[in-house]
């Protein structure tokens, strides 16, 4: 009897730690499962939250490359730079610009989710600006705006031809820029431009013409389709000018009634071309620009 206790025992001891095994194999089954749906779900919510990274990144940046500006010119001066009767100065009374561009941004994706440089390219800056006129008790009777004032280059009574102070320039603009995207859809942003141009400045009845660099710093807020911004620019160069020269009527030189040039005192001319060369005054001119600026931009 006591020999069959022992036997009862042990078999019930065998089939108690079978049991506490298939326990353990069971949990550690179940353990492996839930961690394996662990990274099933996981690797999910990796790939969705990619796929919403990537559609954010196609919705804020690539479909918003492009743009299109349209500024008014709040302030612009130019400068008549004379080493000899000192510098005049003119102020804007109404300008007006028009931008179109594209930005490339780099890197792919946006640095910490929100960062990306660009490079800012324009194929297209057109300007505008009109210049006040000044009374001629502002010139000094000189018929030149006074030092720090604006004003015609010309006196109007001395003027048969007073078209007033004019600039109409067209440039293209290249540069980097750095944008930020902090929340959803908004974007704010800096940029710094080099702009080369070519400028036309009227005068009344003169012409200025020439090449001019530019230089453009701005910022501007953006969201989804719609930009603010502001924006600085200045340049200097000489410019070409051309003028009919009236200093000939001192020595009896004018247009005759039938369109050839007549001369008293002086020799005749062999042919209109030499007297018109003759007649159209050419000088260079030093000018200096800067203005400010504010702008609406449509992103697309």
């Amino acid at each position: 009897m006591a020999f069959r206790g022992k036997w009862c025992a042990l078999f019930v001891c065998a089939l108690g730690f079978q049991g506490i095994c298939a326990q353990e194999n069971v949990a550690t089954e179940t353990t492996q499962n839930v961690d394996s749906l662990y990274n099933v779900v996981n690797e999910l919510n990796s790939q969705l939250d990619e796929v919403k990274m990537n559609d954010k990144n196609e919705a804020v940046w690539k479909k918003r490359a492009k743009y299109f500006n349209f500024g008014y010119i709040t302030n612009q001066e130019l400068t008549l730079k004379d080493d000899v009767a000192g510098d005049f100065k003119w102020e804007s009374q109404f300008g007006v610009d028009i931008n179109w561009g594209r930005t490339y941004y780099i890197p792919k994706k946006p640095l910490f989710g929100m960062l990306k440089f660009g490079i800012d390219w324009s194929w297209m800056d057109i300007s505008y600006v009109k210049y006040k006129d000044y009374e001629e008790e502002m010139t000094g009777g000189t018929g030149l705006p006074a030092l720090g004032t604006g004003g015609s280059y010309y006196d109007d009574e001395e003027d048969e031809l007073a078209l007033g102070i004019h600039q109409v320039e067209y440039g293209m603009r290249i540069g980097p820029s750095i944008t930020v995207n902090p929340v959803d859809h908004l974007k704010v942003g800096t940029y710094f431009h080099f702009m080369p141009s070519y400028s036309l400045i009227l005068i009344d009845d003169e012409f200025n013409h020439g090449y001019v660099s530019h230089f453009v710093f701005g910022g501007q807020v953006a969201y989804k389709a719609i930009s603010l911004g502001v924006e600085g620019r200045w340049g200097k160069a000489t410019y070409k000018n051309l003028a009919f020269d009236d200093e000939g009527d001192d020595d009896g030189s004018y247009y005759g009634d039938y369109g050839y040039y007549e001369s008293f005192g002086k020799d005749d001319y062999s042919s209109v071309g030499e007297a018109l060369d003759d007649a159209i005054s050419k000088k260079k001119m030093k000018f200096r620009n800067k203005s400010f600026r504010i702008y609406l931009s449509f992103r697309f």
